[in-house]
Formats: C-alpha cells, structure tokens, sequence
C-alpha cells in the first residue's frame, strides 16, 4: 500500500514538473526569409524588403498572400501561349466552302420587245440550282449549274446553265483573300417569246473571297472570249459570234439568306449589228426548315435584264431589244458553309 502511495506521489510530481516548463519556454524563431528568386535579383526587388513579390502580371500580393519564388515567379510573368488552330495548316490557312441547293417549282413571266412592240408569256417548270464557291489551301474554285423543263404560254420553255473555274489562292489572313481562276461558262435558255445562248471560253477570274463558320461571300470580275452565242426576240434574230465578253459577279450566303448578281457584255463584233448586248442577272432567297417532316425549304425570287440590239432574218429592219425573265420558286434546298 504504502509502495503505491509513493508511486502516485512522484507521478504527480513529475507532470507538475513538465508543465511548469512548457509554460516558460520561448516561443520558436521565425523561418528565415526565402531567398531572393531570378526574377527579383534581375530587378533589384531583393535589396528592397518594403517591395512586393511579383504575383501574375505585375499584380501586387496581399498582406496574407504568400509570394511566389523561383521559378514559379518566372512562369507566371511569362505570357500564355495562344491556342492552336487545327484547321490551319502551316501557313496559317484555313479551308472553306460555301454551297446552295435547290430543288423547286418555279413560275416564271418572260416579256420581251423590240422598239415599244412587245410580247410576253406564263411558265411553270421544274427547276434544280446549286452553287458552291469556297477555297482548299492554295486552291480556289467556283461552281454553277441550272436546269429548268417546263413550259407555258409561250410554248416549251427551259433553262441550261453552268460555269466550272479554278485557280490559285492567295490569302491577306486565315479567313480571306484574293483568287485568280480561270474556267469556262455556257448557258442556253428562252422560248418563243425569246432566246438566249453564250459560250464563253476561256472564262478568266480575279476577285476576293472571305469564308467564315457562319457566311461565304465573294465579288470578282470576269473576262474572255464569246465563242458562240444568240440574242433573239421573236422575228428578231442576232447571231453572237466571235466576242470579247466582261463582267463581274457577287455572292453572299449563309444559313437562311443566299443572294447573287452578276454582269457581263458581250462586245467587239464584226458583223452588223456590232453594239454590244448587256446581260444583268439576280437571284435572292430565303431558306429554313419544317417542323414535321424535317425538311429544308427555300423561296427564291430571280430574275434577267438582256438588252441589245436585234434585226430581222433578211436584215431590213434593226431595232433595240429589251427581255425581262423573272421567276419564283419554292421547294427543297438551302445553304450549306463549312469553315
């Protein structure tokens, strides 16, 4: 008993004796300083203790914020790396394509005249369009084709158009720059109220294009030779031989609005009548999608401006020509862009 007393006695003793030392013990010293990273030894930062460690770009650190050293100061002063660009290629262009498709009605007005003495007529026909214009590195290209069948009051009518060029691409940024193609071009259409032809080859290109992931757009100016052609009006009759042909053209499309035009002048023929025939062409459309089923559709206005002048099969009488076609379609289709 008494050696139990004794033991319980010194134990006691003994943690009296370890707290009263850990209460008079001294606080620990402070961690010395970090020492000085590149980046301040490189602006004299290290010799100033009142001057803040560099935190991010050039942001100053709060009183509680620890500040970086060494190396990770150096990481965060340097600027991030722009992100890459897949689609580019190695210098830096991007391929893009624009496209419109249609599959439609079409109801179209033909009017024509020949010095206040006119006639005109009422068509409906079937009709295919389809455009695709864009670029694939150094590779710049246009496409066109039309093809109507129908007929109307003025007996069979239809359309047969289509021009194919490449060329070369040149490029002021990723997105955008200057083409030079060269191709060719054909297109025959009319009835009895009118007729129109043209072969024209070669069919030289130079313009700008600029392609993004939302719209497509180019204007350019044409030139070339007119192998073969007509421009008739009723009696009227007007072969178009060998000829200088010139012009330009613009197309903008994106998902729900496409819209082209395009000039030219056929000129610089020998026989009579030598004035030149001037040809303006347009078309805008406006396109979307059904519900139920899940169909593209497109309604499309478009329309010609052909004037020049015409004699009649014995060559007595030459008079101005004057022909308007317009048309309205509605059917299947739309815009495509791929950036």
């Amino acid at each position: 008993m008494r050696s139990a007393t004794t033991f319980f006695t010194c134990l006691g003793v003994l943690l009296g004796v370890s707290q009263a030392y850990a209460q008079g013990q001294p606080e620990p010293p402070p961690p010395p300083p970090p020492e000085p990273s590149p980046l301040q030894l490189a602006t004299g930062a290290a010799n100033d203790p009142t001057a803040p460690a560099a935190q991010g770009a050039g942001a100053q650190a709060g009183p509680d914020s620890p500040s970086p050293t060494g190396d990770a100061a150096l990481a965060e002063e340097l600027p991030e790396e722009p992100p890459v660009d897949e689609d580019r290629d190695e210098y830096g262009r991007r391929d893009g394509m624009h496209g419109f498709e249609l599959m439609t009605l079409r109801g179209a007005l033909s009017r024509a005249s020949v010095d206040g003495d006119s006639d005109q007529g009422i068509g409906f026909l079937l009709a295919n369009r389809s455009l695709i214009f864009g670029a694939s590195e150094a590779l710049s290209y246009r496409a066109l084709f039309a093809g109507d069948i129908g007929g109307g009051t003025g007996g069979f009518e239809g359309q047969l158009r289509g021009e194919a060029a490449f060329g070369l691409q040149t490029y002021l940024s990723g997105r955008h720059g200057a083409f030079l193609r060269a191709g060719a071009r054909g297109e025959m259409l009319g009835n009895d109220v009118f007729y129109q032809s043209l072969i024209m080859l070669p069919d030289a290109q130079l313009g700008y294009q600029h392609m993004s992931s939302e719209h497509g757009f180019e204007i350019g100016a044409r030139a070339g030779a007119g192998v073969a052609g007509r421009h008739n009006v009723g009696e009227f009759r007007r072969a178009l031989g060998s000829s200088i042909v010139y012009g330009a053209f613009l197309n903008y499309g994106r998902d729900s609005f496409e819209f082209g035009a395009a000039w030219v002048r056929i000129d610089g023929q020998k026989d009579e009548p030598s004035s030149p025939v001037d040809i303006l062409d347009g078309a805008a459309c406006i396109s979307g999608e059904l519900e139920e089923p899940e169909v593209p559709v497109a309604l499309c206005l478009d329309g010609r401006y052909a004037r020049g002048k015409v004699q009649l099969r014995n060559g007595s009488a030459i008079g101005d020509a004057n022909v308007i076609y317009a048309g309205v379609t509605l059917g299947i289709g739309g815009s495509t862009t791929e950036d």
